[in-house]
């Protein structure tokens, strides 16, 4: 009798690895999606309700730039974060504003490099046209300091979940570094979007990003203050003779 030997061909040992590996896989991505959603599931309950670990990380953040040649129409960190991004045209409707930030390359001022950031910023509403762009260049050491250190901080295992496939850039500016900051501005950039921010830090971001507040939003809160403010009560006066608004 001719002797077979006890392994499998070769194009059928092919299929069964390739089938084992597309099952791993698929546990992988299980679990993954697993992970992710008890983070976010944590996330959402906590909500920063204890504000303790991001009062603490805001707390230790810089004071914010501004964007050169509109000082005037940037509010000053100390402005509530709610009252920031009113301005800024969020929360206003349905639909809220969309950010997109842009790593345009880097140029070497005064020994240090710097990172030039395209930004815009789509609003909502009817006029879909309508859109605010503006540029601003950070140093790598800003990233790290007064937007990366704090936001990781703040989301403590949601970070993971949001960045896991796009890692913020090595220290020492080493190559690569422009498209990791590109990368993980854009994931940034698309939490915010889909409103996994909250209002704090979502206000850290657009601040550190430099975004002009528009000039008229200043009035615009004024009157919807006074839309806000209740209707005077006529009362009668103590003689009871005519009515007046107290």
């Amino acid at each position: 009798d001719s002797w077979k030997s006890p392994l499998m061909p070769p194009s059928k040992f092919a299929a069964t690895r390739a089938a084992k590996n597309e099952t791993r896989r698929k546990w992988q991505r299980a679990r993954e999606l697993a992970a992710q959603t008890v983070a976010r599931k944590k996330f959402a309950e906590n909500q920063f309700a204890s504000s303790d670990s991001l009062g603490t990380a805001l707390d230790s953040t810089p004071g914010f730039g501004r964007a050169s040649g509109s000082s005037e129409s940037l509010t000053s960190a100390d402005e509530d974060p709610m009252r920031y991004l009113w301005r800024l045209e969020y929360y206003r409707r349905s639909s809220q504003p969309q950010l997109s930030v842009e790593v345009n390359g880097h140029e070497e001022v005064d020994s240090h490099t710097m990172y030039v950031l395209n930004c815009k910023l789509q609003h909502g509403g009817k006029d879909k046209d309508s859109a605010q762009t503006w540029s601003c260049r950070k140093r790598l050491a800003e990233f790290r300091s007064e937007l990366h250190g704090p936001l990781k901080q703040a989301l403590g295992d949601a970070y993971s979940v949001h960045f896991h496939e796009t890692p913020f850039a090595r220290h020492g500016g080493v190559p690569g570094t422009t498209a990791r900051l590109a990368a993980w501005l854009s994931s940034l950039a698309k939490v915010a979007n889909e409103g996994n921010l909250v209002t704090p830090l979502l206000a850290l971001f657009l601040r550190w990003l430099q975004t002009p507040v528009p000039l008229e939003s200043e009035q615009e809160l004024e009157k919807l203050h006074h839309r806000m403010l209740p209707e005077p009560t006529p009362q009668k006066t103590e003689a009871g003779s005519r009515i007046v608004a107290i």
